[in-house]
C-alpha cells in the first residue's frame, strides 16, 4: 500500500512538474521519448530522495571477545558517525561474570538520544538470552561524554556484541 501512495505521489508530482515546465517554457517537448525520459529521470531522482531521507537502524557495532583479548569497534555508519562517536570499549572478569564499558561520544552541540544493546555469547557461540537487555536509551548533552556498561546475564557469556544507534527524541 506505501509503495502504491508513494509512486501515486512521484507520478502526480512529474505530470504537475512536466506541464508547468512546459508553460514557463512556452515551447513544447519535441517527440515522446524525451518526455518518457524526462519522467523517468525525475522518477528515479524522486526516488533517491526517498531513500535517503528513510530512516535507518544501522549504527555502530562494537565486539569484545575474552578469549582472545580483544575489544573494538567493527563496523560503523558514516552518517551515524558525524554527531555520535564511539570511544574507548574495554571489558573485565568481575567475580567470574563478563562485565563491558563503552564510551560514547557526542560530537555535535546538540542533545542527542543514543541506543545501545547488548548481545552475549557462550563458548559455542550460542546467544545467551537476557530479558533485561532491551535497547537502553542514553541522552547525551553537546559535546558530552557517557560511559555504558553492561553486565553478561550468566558466567558462561565470553563474548558480547554491542549495538549502537541514534534514537529520536520526542520533543
Amino acid at each position: 500500500m506505501r509503495k502504491l501512495l508513494v509512486r501515486h505521489f512521484i507520478n502526480n508530482w512529474v505530470y504537475t512538474f512536466c506541464h508547468s515546465w512546459l508553460d514557463r517554457e512556452s515551447r513544447p517537448i519535441k517527440n515522446l521519448r524525451n518526455a518518457v525520459l524526462m519522467r523517468l529521470l525525475i522518477t528515479f531522482f524522486g526516488f533517491g530522495l526517498l531513500a535517503g531521507c528513510a530512516a535507518s537502524t544501522s549504527g555502530t557495532r562494537v565486539q569484545l571477545d575474552s578469549a582472545t583479548g580483544k575489544a573494538g569497534i567493527t563496523e560503523q555508519a558514516p552518517f551515524f558517525t558525524q554527531e555520535i562517536k564511539v570511544g574507548r570499549v574495554s571489558y573485565r572478569d568481575f567475580g567470574g561474570i563478563l562485565q563491558a564499558q563503552i564510551e560514547l561520544i557526542n560530537k555535535s552541540s546538540e542533545t542527542v538520544l543514543v541506543e545501545v544493546k547488548g548481545k552475549w555469547y557462550d563458548t559455542e557461540g550460542f546467544e545467551i538470552s537476557s530479558p533485561a537487555e532491551l535497547w537502553r536509551e542514553v541522552i547525551l548533552s553537546g559535546k558530552e561524554t557517557k560511559t555504558v556498561q553492561m553486565v553478561a546475564p550468566r558466567k558462561e557469556a565470553i563474548r558480547m556484541e554491542a549495538l549502537v544507534r541514534s534514537g529520536e527524541l520526542s520533543r
